[in-house]
């Protein structure tokens, strides 16, 4: 190591933020480098969407993310990572997110996977 190197002085990694926006709500998700995947911005955005919903509240957002899609309608596959698409702005990068309340059934009750939440929630 250098003489002048100091872990003080180390230029800092840029912070990074993805705003999901969920109907009327913006979620707001620090990704620092953006390696994470699309389906982990899910689950995050999901986690964060349950923790500040009121069970009274009829008209609270939705808890399952059932598809991400960029500011050009394009829905973003749940394995790529965030880097591979974001378009970053100011060190910011927006997206919509499509919920719902819970999965679409058939008619014995058993869950209708689309290919995108069938990749994001399920595990081969």
């Amino acid at each position: 190591m250098s003489e002048d190197y100091s872990p003080r002085t180390a230029p800092k990694a840029e912070k990074r933020t993805v705003m999901v926006q969920v109907n009327e709500t913006i979620v707001d998700v620090s990704v620092q480098g953006g390696k994470q995947t699309i389906r982990w911005l899910a689950v995050v955005v999901q986690d964060r969407l349950r923790r500040t919903k009121n069970a009274f509240d009829k008209t609270a957002e939705s808890c399952i993310v059932m598809g991400i899609y960029n500011m050009d309608g394009e829905l973003l596959d749940p394995n790529q990572k965030i880097l591979e698409h974001a378009e970053w702005d100011n060190c910011k990068w927006q997206v919509t997110a499509k919920t719902a309340a819970k999965f679409p059934a058939d008619d014995y009750g058993n869950p209708i996977y689309e290919d995108w939440t069938a990749a994001a929630y399920l595990k081969s």
